[in-house]
């Protein structure tokens, strides 16, 4: 129990990056002339930072073989950050820092109850229940609240 609650702890400072990151990204964006550029300017930190991480635990270069056994959806992660990092240099700006991350936080609790109920992906099945149900009522309230108060 103590674990898990460290991990939750984990989480939402993690969590607390998210509006942060969007903030600095928004920023970067009206300095340059488009904000495609600050999405670019993003990926490439982590591009730098994981290039780092890469050559100090030296991990086996896959070979081919193995690369061509993982689903095609599997390489789509890069994307979908890019869609989310580019959305809110484009949004956040426009609709404030609590719509955007309520709203967001929305959408992120609707797919993760759906990708668990039905164990896609590499997620255990943990079927909705009503306590699940009440849970991501109050979080969809909480989102109306901020939004349409």
């Amino acid at each position: 129990m103590e674990y898990k609650l460290l991990l939750i702890l984990l989480i939402i400072l993690i969590g607390t990056l998210g509006p942060i990151q969007t903030g600095v990204n928004a920023t970067l964006s009206t300095y340059l002339s488009h904000p495609s550029q600050a999405a670019f300017i993003s990926f490439l930190g982590g591009v730098i930072i994981y290039s780092i991480i890469l050559i100090f635990l030296k991990p086996p270069i896959p070979n081919l073989v193995e690369l061509k056994k993982i689903p095609i959806w599997a390489f789509t992660g890069g994307l979908m950050g890019s869609c989310i990092v580019f959305g809110a240099i484009m949004i956040a700006p426009k609709v404030g820092a609590a719509t955007y991350v309520s709203t967001f936080i929305t959408g992120t609790i609707i797919m993760s109850l759906f990708l668990d109920h039905f164990g896609l992906m590499a997620f255990e099945t943990k079927p909705i229940d009503v306590w699940t149900i009440f849970g991501a009522s109050l979080v969809i309230s909480g989102m109306m609240i901020v939004n349409f108060r």
